[in-house]
């Protein structure tokens, strides 16, 4: 089941980026990493996030859907997946949290969250 869930995870991501035309990335450079915002041909943001200037994904990274809603919330340090992540399913209504650990999947979990926010 675990293996499942995570390959719907994702299948959901990767659906959602061969779905939506990315036209322009916006970029940002400050102090130690570069900022990014992913936006759609109809200008929506599809994504953000920010990179060291190492190349390595770096902090906090929000996918959404294409009605503004909150898609994903990811978290990278030095390139490597950590902390806890959300996946929001939008014709489900589901959403999972997948906690990582040493850059590995620790547990994959439904939650009862209904919709996600950022938190600082």
């Amino acid at each position: 089941m675990k293996t499942f869930i995570y390959t719907l995870i994702i299948l959901l991501f990767s659906a959602n980026s061969f779905a939506q035309e990315v036209t322009k990335d916006r970029y940002t450079v400050k102090e130690t990493h570069i900022f990014v915002e992913r936006v759609s041909k109809k200008n929506i943001i599809l994504e953000k996030g920010s990179y060291l200037k190492n190349g390595k994904l770096d902090g906090k990274w929000v996918a959404y859907h294409t009605d503004g809603t909150i898609k994903s919330i990811a978290e990278y340090q030095n390139g490597e997946k950590v902390g806890n992540w959300l996946h929001h399913d939008q014709f489900t209504g589901k959403t999972f949290q997948v906690s990582y650990d040493q850059n590995m999947v620790a547990s994959i979990v439904e939650t009862d969250k209904t919709s996600l926010v950022i938190e600082d």
